[in-house]
Parts: C-alpha cells; sequence; structure tokens
C-alpha cells in the first residue's frame, strides 16, 4: 500500500518564507470586516504556500519507519521469502534464512544507535516518551457493537455510533436559574483583575517555536511542522487576529470544531460506552487559549481562590501530592489507633456536563476580567464535533454543555467550576482531596456517632447540589461496591485496625472494600500494590534498555 504525504524536510521554506511576507502583509487581512474572515484568508494564504513550496512524495504504508538501507534489505528478505515458499529448494531456504539473520542484526543494531541517542541526549521527556512508545497499547479500533447489538465494522460506521453516544453525554441544555449554582455563603469576595490581556507576536513566536511535534490532523488542515518553520512570518498576524478577536468576542468558526478521537477506558473494548472523547482543536485555537490560561492562573494563584485541597492542574501539585496529603492524614490516624472512614466521589461525564451559563457565572464572581469572560462565552456557544476513525469522519454534531476534553482552558474552567466544592465539604465536618473531578472525602471517627457525620455530608452533597453538578459518585474508579444513597452511587472504604463496622443503608448492609484510588493500600494501610505496579513498569522499561 501507497500512501501520499507532504514531505516537510524537502520543503522550499526560503522561497516559501519570501511569500508569505508578501501574502500576510495586513492588507490581505485587514480588507476582510469579520474576524472569522480575516482568519479563513489567513488559512488560505497558508494552504496555498504549503501547495506551491512542499512537495508531495509516496511513502509505503505496509512498511515500519525504517533508514533506506533496512527497508531495501526488508525487501530483499520478502522476495526471498516468497520464492522459497514457491519452489521449496533448499538453497533458496538457506538464501532466506542468512539474509534474514543479516537482516534483524543490523535492525537490532540501529534499535540500539536510537536507544543510546535518546540516553545519551539527558532528555527526561524524550526519554519517558520513548519508552512510553515502546510500552503503550498500538492497536486501533477493533471491532465494535453498538447499543442495538450490531457489529460495526467500518470506519465510517464506529465514527458514526461513536458521535451518537458522545453527542447524548454533551446534549443536556445550559442551566438559567442561577440560585441554585451554590450557597451564597460560600462564595465569597474576589477582587476583579485589574487589567485585561494583550497578544504579542513575541510571545506567540517563542510558543509557537517551542510546541510539542505531533502530527495530528486539526481542523485547520495545516501541518504543524509547516506552521513551526514559518512562525517567525505568521506571528504578527496572529497576533492582530488574537487582538481583535479578544476585543470584539469573536471566535473564528474553526476554532470551534473539535474533532474527536476515542481514548478506550477500560475493557472490553467492543463496547461504545467504555471510550472517553478526546478533542483535538485547532493549533492557532490551542495557542490563544494558553496564553489565555496563563492569566487566569495568575489571578487564581495571586487571589488563593482555587482550593488548597484540589491537587488537579495546580503548579507544584499532582497525583502524587494527592495520594501524599491522603496518607498522611490515614497514617497519623491510624497511629492513634483511630479509624477513618473514607467515600470515593467522581462526577459523571465531568467535563461534558458543565453548563455554560453556570460556569460564566462562576467566572464573575471570582473576578475574571468582563472581557476576558466575555470571549470565553463565545468560544464554547455553538462548538460542533465530528468524531474521527482513521480517515473517517462523522457528520458533525452540536455541543450544548461541557467543555472540550483535550481543550487547553477545559481543566482550568472545570476547577473554577467547583471551586467552592472543598468549602461545603469541610463546612459539615469532613476532610477532603481532590484532583480535578476524582474526589475523596474521609473523617477520622473517635466514636460511633462520627460514622453518621460522613453519612449526613455525602447525602448533603447528593441531594442539594445534583442539579448544580450533574453529580453522580460511581464505583468505576476504585472498583469498589456500589450502594445507592439518594438517587446516586457511592462507595466507602474503612481503614481501621480493628473489624469494619457492620452498617444498614436503606435495608442494606454496606460493604467496605479495602482499596484506595490506584490500588494505594488495603484497610491495615499495608500492601502498597501502586508501588509494586509502579516498580514493575520501571522493570519493563530497564527491559528495554538493557
Amino acid at each position: 500500500m501507497i500512501s501520499v504525504r507532504i514531505s516537510i524536510v524537502l520543503a522550499a521554506f526560503t522561497c516559501c518564507c519570501l511569500a508569505l511576507e508578501c501574502y500576510t502583509g495586513f492588507k490581505y487581512i485587514k480588507g476582510r470586516s469579520v474576524v472569522d474572515e480575516k482568519y479563513e484568508m489567513l488559512l488560505a494564504i497558508l494552504n496555498h504556500c504549503v501547495s506551491l513550496y512542499v512537495p508531495l512524495v509516496q511513502v509505503p504504508t505496509d512498511r515500519p519507519n525504517l533508514p533506506g538501507y533496512l527497508v531495501n534489505l526488508d525487501i530483499k528478505r520478502s522476495s526471498a521469502w516468497k520464492k522459497a515458499s514457491i519452489t521449496g529448494n533448499l538453497q533458496d531456504w538457506d538464501y532466506y534464512k542468512n539474509i534474514n539473520k543479516v537482516f534483524e542484526h543490523k535492525l537490532w543494531k540501529f534499535n540500539k544507535s536510537i536507544e543510546r541517542k535518546v540516553i545519551e541526549s539527558r532528555n527526561k521527556s524524550t526519554f519517558y516518551s520513548f519508552l512510553s512508545s515502546r510500552l503503550k497499547r498500538k492497536s486501533g479500533l477493533g471491532t465494535l457493537i453498538d447499543e442495538m447489538g450490531q457489529v460495526l465494522t467500518s470506519d465510517r460506521d464506529k465514527a458514526e455510533a461513536f458521535a451518537k453516544v458522545f453527542h447524548e453525554q454533551c446534549s443536556g441544555t445550559a442551566a438559567t436559574n442561577l440560585d441554585t449554582v451554590v450557597p451564597s455563603s460560600c462564595l465569597g469576595n474576589f477582587p476583579v483583575m485589574a487589567d485585561s490581556l494583550w497578544f504579542h507576536a513575541t510571545e506567540i513566536y517563542t510558543l509557537l517555536s517551542k510546541w510539542p511535534s505531533s502530527r495530528s490532523v486539526t481542523p485547520d488542515g495545516i501541518p504543524l511542522s509547516f506552521i513551526k518553520e514559518v512562525a517567525p512570518i505568521i506571528a504578527g498576524p496572529l497576533a492582530y487576529i488574537f487582538n481583535l478577536s479578544f476585543m470584539r468576542a469573536e471566535v473564528p468558526s474553526k476554532w470551534k470544531v473539535s474533532y474527536v478521537t476515542p481514548i478506550p477506558k477500560k475493557a472490553p473494548y467492543s463496547s461504545l460506552s467504555n471510550y472517553r472523547p478526546i478533542s483535538i482543536t485547532s493549533i492557532f485555537a490551542r495557542l490563544f487559549e494558553k496564553i489565555v490560561k496563563k492569566r487566569l492562573m495568575d489571578h487564581l494563584e495571586k487571589n488563593a481562590i482555587i482550593s488548597q485541597y484540589q491537587h488537579g492542574f495546580q503548579k507544584g501539585k499532582s497525583t502524587v501530592t494527592a495520594v501524599l496529603q491522603a496518607l498522611n492524614d490515614w497514617t497519623t490516624s491510624y497511629e492513634l489507633n483511630k479509624s477513618v472512614d473514607v467515600v470515593y466521589l467522581d462526577f459523571c461525564k465531568a467535563f461534558d456536563k458543565v453548563p455554560h451559563t453556570k460556569l460564566i457565572y462562576k467566572l464573575g464572581v471570582i473576578g475574571v476580567h468582563p472581557r476576558i469572560i466575555a470571549w470565553i462565552q463565545a468560544f464554547l456557544e455553538g462548538r460542533q464535533f465530528c468524531v474521527r476513525v482513521n480517515s473517517a469522519l462523522s457528520q458533525p454534531r452540536p455541543v450544548r454543555c461541557g467543555v472540550p476534553q483535550g481543550g487547553v482552558l477545559s481543566p482550568i474552567l472545570f476547577i473554577i467550576y467547583t471551586f467552592e466544592l472543598p468549602t461545603l465539604i469541610s463546612n459539615v465536618g469532613l476532610c477532603c482531596c481532590a484532583f480535578a473531578d476524582d474526589i475523596k472525602i474521609y473523617k477520622q471517627l473517635s466514636d460511633v456517632s462520627d460514622c453518621s457525620v460522613i453519612q449526613r455530608g455525602t447525602s448533603k452533597m447528593t441531594c442539594e447540589h445534583e442539579s448544580d453538578y450533574c453529580y453522580n459518585a460511581t464505583a468505576d474508579v476504585t472498583q469498589l461496591n456500589e450502594i445507592s444513597m439518594a438517587g446516586c452511587s457511592t462507595t466507602r472504604c474503612f481503614l481501621s485496625r480493628n473489624k469494619c463496622i457492620t452498617q444498614i443503608f436503606q435495608g442494606r448492609q454496606i460493604k467496605f472494600c479495602c482499596c484506595n484510588t490506584g490500588d494505594l493500600c488495603n484497610s491495615k494501610l499495608t500492601n502498597l500494590t501502586l508501588f509494586e505496579k509502579t516498580k514493575q513498569r520501571v522493570k519493563d522499561w530497564f527491559k528495554i534498555v538493557g
């Protein structure tokens, strides 16, 4: 099989940059009235230059990406195999075995040289990326089964089936009753940003030149490798379009389109519901979001808006700090011979269910500049997505709520939307540890009466704030037993030197399962299987480079 691709290596970038300096002059872009037309003109110029100065090359899709001498040797090996299979001659088989041995030896030396270069580069990110690429599951989408039990084999059918499922997840209606967003006592008073935001060509060029390489197809249709080569030329026009888009709160239509890639969450992989939608958006939209995100993070950190118990997407925090915080609290109680009752909570389709109206309200509450709020509102409204499976695209579907998973601003917008949640939890006398939408609440048990505190707190959250957060506590994360609570499911873990306390809820005995998120520990705070898994992963890494 032969495919046709552009070759950035063979591109005539000297001529291309000279042409772009003429084409991207402001007279071509300023001649359009609205931001979307200006942006489409820039894309048209870039696409024209790609077609003129970047040649197309034929690439065999059935052969690995190897240097020429190995490709030629592989071709000879394949020919020798075919000839020996047809003739059955011993001399032909001996020739095949010899050339196959030479190929495998040279391939081994080539892989060793690649590994040596990665190690000697002393680049940590390159090293871990290389190891992950060798260990990760590389098989594509297999056969899928839809909700009617029909078997899906073609890429187009798979894309349409995924689009239907993902559309149902983000087809809620925007909430308009702002009185139920959060109790007024928990909102607090935050200063408004003193100044707005301005986009500079130098900052745009710096970010583009350092952008991680990617071959993902975006709605813009411009290869990232080409964009990075011409970044010095297009930084000025981009700054002009960015500033105009920000001041007018006009978002180019291509920025509102996402190509969604289904990523498996858990087995069985034939079930459509076991996939997570990851959005691939315009490179230039992500660049814009990156600059806005920096401004938002400065405001959040300066005014300590996000709770110290939120470890997701915060500078200096991670899943490791979240685990360490909880483990420190639990071991302290354990050493005092106290039991700890833990409840694991998770939002159902968290990023897909955020109501835009309430999110915009929260941005105003925490003091985000009105211009930034207006642009974010325009960015979220009228969005569409298409599911991409290999080269097949589904029909576009509208998005009425939620923030795109994979977007630069999406994680920050989500933790802003739920910023008061730790306060609500602490108000009922509970401890909290969160990483984005994964939350655990817990309490040290001094006597039997403390057991009811965490029950009341959980019931209060699930009953009073379900409409705000589209809340659904689930057992999928920790694989613990589920119990019904106020129309939602929840899971509990009991950490103690003693036997688990038997409790009855709604006529059912609650089973306390001994596990923490990530299989950290059991009820005795021993058997740290998370570290065993990490140790095994490190062993796998050393097998690769050993």
